[in-house]
């Protein structure tokens, strides 16, 4: 099993990371970023799925339970939004994102910019990427989403 590079279209906030720095007015003078909600201080976004999911009623913990990843899947329709890496698997960074487009390895995916550009505003995301970031208490240095192409490579 060997590492491969992936490309991404994404729309949302890019959050930054411990490595480079959070891009967060939270984050303390050296770029760190400690918030309450996290089990592990120095990982806050093992935690964030978490509470971002408790923020739509998904409050499960035991996936063995019949229905479990249905309720799942349904609270994550519900919220709208996710957190996904990018860079190096060892030094990530992360996005809020409400719209993820993936390249498929290997091949050439065409889109219409025109039709992106107006999916924002159709879908609500705006709304809900600030829902997000209310819920999380975080701040983007950022001033408004964009629409961002990162490189993921794990």
């Amino acid at each position: 099993m060997g590492m491969h590079a992936s490309a991404y279209l994404m729309y949302g906030y890019d959050l930054g990371g411990a490595e480079e720095g959070w891009k967060i007015e939270e984050a303390g003078e050296y770029g760190e970023w400690e918030p309450e909600w996290a089990e592990d201080a120095g990982d806050p976004m093992g935690s964030v799925d978490d509470v971002l999911l408790r923020s739509v009623g998904f409050t499960e913990t035991d996936w063995r339970v019949d229905g479990y990843f249905d309720r799942e899947r349904a609270a994550k329709e519900r919220l709208g939004v996710e957190v996904s890496s990018y860079g190096y698997h060892e030094s990530a960074s992360w996005m809020l994102t409400t719209k993820t487009i993936r390249g498929e390895d290997y091949g050439a995916d065409a889109f219409d910019p025109a039709e992106l550009l107006s999916l924002p505003a159709a879908n609500g995301w705006d709304e809900k990427l600030r829902d997000a970031l209310n819920t999380l208490g975080i701040t983007p240095t950022q001033e408004a989403p964009s629409w961002f192409f990162v490189s993921n490579y794990g």
